[in-house]
């Protein structure tokens, strides 16, 4: 044993630390063809070596000349001459004795030395994509029709070394071959599989070399062998119960870990969503070393009078493991107590008119670049269905969050308007150690309150709304950039602009300018040239499509600002035709419905999946001519996961 490699250190060894410092050495330091050395360390099973058995085990091919052989004397892989070469074969391996699944640490064929050779010589490793491998017939076109059939996974051996006479070689780790195979739902312990050595694509060169292993008929000690490494840990067992305290807004979701999979997970919570079988956008967990034995959370963010479906899930170093599907509603809102019932006032956050109903509201966050202090903006829409006007007050609560209450004034009966509360809110940037998978998220809870008088002294009413914010932290690994402008290359990156209604059809132009927010030199600009008198309304949209990656989250992420040289009216960020994004409001909106002007803007919205679409930003001014109001956009990118 290598003196380095000590039994205290097997002791302390964790999977980690195997694969960095053992890897392909794991032949070394045990026997494999002496079962008594089969060890489990830190749940890693460094297995017994399989080797080929029988005569009808490994075959020799090649396609120049054409031949084949069952028996034959040699293990064949290469050529690198022009009359002999695109030589290799099979062998099949019994008896692997590796669970359904299971995590292949490494796995490697040896090859015995039979005649020493040299030369450039590079070959390939696959597998017969099958259950349970049968023996060779001796039969050329069956072979080929079965090496056809190999495994999508396949490993590239290049530069074989020169082969010294009985000399092991190890391959290159084919550790996604055998995964392949242990993965197909098919496959059990104790079953065979067959590996494919060969150069039938003929990229040896010419000259280059051929290598010569012992066959099972030419010496059966040294025919070839499979050394596989596995983890003996699996995903843990879970199940998912019924939820309990199905109160407005609150229920207790339960699990238990059935089975840790043989080790303690690391990670446990439950997933949500109001769509059966998923996906499920809300996730709670909690960290620590956790066994098996019940666990619940008790949720305080789910919508009133609501059909959820939720599931458990707990974590071990072989994955998630899940339970089944559940699901309960949660009970009505209860009555609200005096001075709230029944009331002739409601807070909305969309465009959406009653009666229909409106739906629920997500602000979407990422903290890369963020200030250590953030900003939260939002714009509210409000009614009063009261027989009298009424003077209404905003306010918002949430865990960590500063917000300032904004009295709005009076509003006429039956009248309804919009409000854009520009830096209404703030909080301390999460810190990395929130994220789970780059997101988290929290809620908050806006409300309402109409009053008789101008003081704001005599509440009539008041009305309630829980917006969830979920934080993504775009840099984590979890996430991949699938777009990103930020036309630092000086050009527009395929981003257009057109009028979108502006009177008298107005000049609309894209380019880029030395204006950026994080990345330098420039941005993307587009405006629209005013050449007339007096104020004048602008409409125009910046626009680009996108094919989005096929993945269960995709979101949009940009930073823009409105420079409108007069009044910035309001933008909308669109999907095609759905409105994702609504800052501000209509040109002839107040002072206090304007967006604000001249500041760069943080946006994120999510995206539909797989679908090409335009992505639209909608801008509308108030502006007094001749002038040239513009937007800037920078470092737009596409993440997913």
């Amino acid at each position: 044993m290598n003196p380095k490699i000590t039994k205290e250190i097997f002791k302390q060894a964790r999977l980690g630390w195997i694969l960095k410092e053992l890897g392909r050495n794991f032949r070394r330091y045990f026997n494999a063809k002496d079962p008594k050395k089969h060890k489990v360390i830190a749940g890693i099973v460094v297995d017994p070596t399989w080797q080929v058995a029988a005569s009808t085990d490994d075959c020799m091919r090649s396609f120049v000349p054409d031949g084949w052989s069952l028996p034959y004397g040699y293990q064949l892989g290469g050529g690198g001459n022009a009359s002999y070469k695109q030589y290799g074969g099979g062998m099949r391996f019994n008896n692997i004795g590796i669970p359904n699944s299971a995590l292949i640490v490494s796995a490697y064929l040896i090859l015995t030395c039979r005649i020493a050779t040299g030369g450039t010589c590079h070959t390939r490793v696959s597998a017969e994509k099958h259950d349970d491998a049968p023996t060779f017939a001796d039969n050329k076109a069956a072979f080929d029709a079965r090496y056809a059939n190999h495994t999508d996974a396949v490993v590239d051996w290049d530069n074989v070394p020169p082969f010294v006479v009985d000399v092991e070689y190890p391959s290159p780790d084919i550790k996604t071959v055998i995964q392949e195979i242990v993965n197909r739902p098919g496959w059990a312990s104790g079953q065979s599989i067959v590996i494919f050595w060969e150069d039938f694509d003929d990229r040896t060169p010419i000259p280059g070399g051929t290598r010569y292993g012992w066959s099972w008929n030419s010496s059966p000690g040294k025919a070839a062998q499979l050394e596989i490494t596995y983890s003996a840990i699996t995903a843990p067992t879970v199940t998912s119960q019924d939820a309990t305290d199905p109160c407005a807004g609150v229920g207790t979701l339960h699990g238990t870990i059935a089975d840790n999979g043989g080790e303690n997970c690391d990670e446990r919570g439950f997933e949500w969503g109001l769509v059966s079988g998923g996906p499920y956008p809300n996730s709670w967990t909690e960290l620590g070393a956790f066994g098996v034995g019940a666990f619940s959370h008790t949720f305080t963010d789910f919508p009133a009078g609501t059909l959820i479906y939720y599931r458990a899930k707990a974590h071990n170093s072989a994955g998630w493991g899940y339970g089944g599907e559940k699901s309960f509603t949660t009970c009505a809102a209860p009555p609200p107590p005096p001075g709230i019932r029944e009331p002739k006032i409601e807070l909305r956050l969309s465009d959406t008119d009653p009666p229909a109903a409106d739906p629920p509201r997500t602000i979407y966050r990422d903290v890369v670049n963020l200030p250590a202090t953030v900003l939260l903006g939002i714009t509210i829409r409000y009614f009063n269905f009261d027989d009298v006007g009424l003077h209404f007050k905003i306010s918002a609560a949430g865990t960590g969050y500063t917000f300032t209450p904004v009295e709005m004034g009076l509003l006429a009966s039956g009248a309804n308007a919009y409000r854009n509360l520009d830096e209404f809110g703030s909080r301390a940037k999460p810190g990395a150690g929130a994220f789970t998978a780059g997101e988290f998220q929290e809620s908050i809870v806006l409300t309402l309150r109409a009053y008789t008088d101008a003081g704001y002294s005599n509440l009539k009413w008041t009305y309630q709304r829980t917006v969830t914010i979920v934080w993504i932290k775009s840099d984590d690994p979890a996430f991949t950039v699938d777009e990103l402008d930020n036309f630092d290359d000086g050009t527009v990156q395929g981003w257009a602009a057109v009028n979108d209604g502006t009177g008298g059809a107005p000049a609309v132009t894209a380019d880029v300018i030395n204006d950026f927010v994080l990345s330098a030199p420039f941005s993307l600009r587009t405006r629209v040239t005013l050449v007339g008198a007096g104020f004048w309304t602008t409409k125009w949209k910046t626009f680009k499509s996108f094919t989005t990656p096929n993945k269960s989250k995709v979101y949009a992420i940009l930073d823009m600002r409105v420079l409108p040289e007069g009044y910035a009216k309001r933008v909308w960020i669109q999907s095609d035709a759905t409105l994702l994004v609504y800052i501000g409001r209509d040109e002839y909106a107040t002072d206090e419905d304007n967006m604000p002007p001249d500041k760069w803007i943080r946006i994120v919205t999510p995206l539909t999946p797989n679908a090409t679409i335009e992505v639209a930003i909608r801008t509308g001014t108030r502006t007094l001519q001749p002038s040239e109001p513009s937007i800037r956009l920078d470092d737009f990118k596409i993440i997913s996961k």
